[in-house]
Parts: structure tokens; C-alpha cells; sequence
């Protein structure tokens, strides 16, 4: 064992015996080329839904009117359920209905809506929850919107 030389006085190391281990090659190639590989993995885990939409809305006398507009090479799908919930989550809001289906949706080629009844007795926030599924040529992919929209 080597011993380590100090000056008189001078503290101790905290780290470290003076004796220097050689490092393992296979570590420096994991650190290297696994690392961006582990970081392009969790970014594709985080991004798994696509969005094939874009969602508006606009605040009517009477209400609210959802209206979703596909990508261009994309339709709303009739066959597959679609779902609207409301939640008032501040404020005193009557809301006609509380969930609304399939049916209840008016679909165009362009774009599909839903008239939602709003009546604003004390301004406050409404939670929205839409599910639909859009379908390409191809495939169909589930989508899934939660946001809240603040009334006054």
C-alpha cells in the first residue's frame, strides 16, 4: 500500500485513498452510446398520442359550441362511440345535460360540432373531457381531449 504524503498541518483528503483504479472500457461505451438511446426511448414513451385534430370553441348567447377540425387526410369516424362529459368545477353553471353521445354530435365533411346549453348564473370553470376516434385511409386512432373552459 502506498502511504500519501502530506504537508504538516494540512487536513486529510475526504476522498480518495491515493491509489487510482483503472476504469472498465465497457462503462465508457455504455455511458457514450446508451445514454442518448435511453433519452430517445423515454421522449417516444412520452409522446404516444398524436394529435389528428385541432379543437375550437366558441362561447354563443346560448352557449357553447365545440368544433373539432381533422388533419386534412382524416375523418371523424361514424361507427365508433364518441363521448362528451362536462364537470362544472367553479362558479354556478346549469348545464342541460351533463354527458353527450354519438348521436348528439352533428358531423360535416370539413369538421364536426356540438351545441352545448350553458346557462352562466355565477361565472366559473368547466371541465371537458371529449373522446372520438379519426380514421385515415389506413388506420384509426383513438382521441382523447381534457381541458377546461373559463365562462363569464
Amino acid at each position: 500500500m502506498k502511504r500519501i504524503l502530506r504537508k504538516k498541518g494540512a487536513p486529510p483528503k475526504k476522498f480518495g485513498s491515493g491509489v487510482r483504479q483503472k476504469r472498465n472500457n465497457t462503462s465508457k461505451l455504455i455511458t457514450k452510446f446508451m445514454a442518448p438511446v435511453l433519452a430517445i426511448v423515454c421522449m417516444a414513451a412520452a409522446t404516444t398520442q398524436v394529435a389528428y385534430h385541432t379543437l375550437i370553441t366558441v362561447r354563443t348567447f346560448a352557449g357553447i359550441t365545440f368544433k373539432v377540425y381533422p388533419v386534412a387526410h382524416a375523418k371523424w369516424s361514424k361507427e365508433f362511440p364518441s363521448k362528451l362529459q362536462l364537470t362544472p368545477i367553479t362558479g354556478k353553471l346549469i348545464l342541460e345535460k351533463q354527458t353527450y353521445s354519438r348521436e348528439d354530435f352533428v358531423i360535416k365533411d370539413k369538421y364536426t360540432l356540438i351545441a352545448v346549453p350553458v346557462r352562466v348564473a355565477i361565472p366559473g370553470d368547466l371541465g371537458v373531457k371529449m373522446t372520438f376516434v379519426i380514421c385515415d385511409g389506413k388506420s384509426c386512432f383513438l382521441q382523447k381531449i381534457e381541458t377546461i373552459v373559463s365562462l363569464k
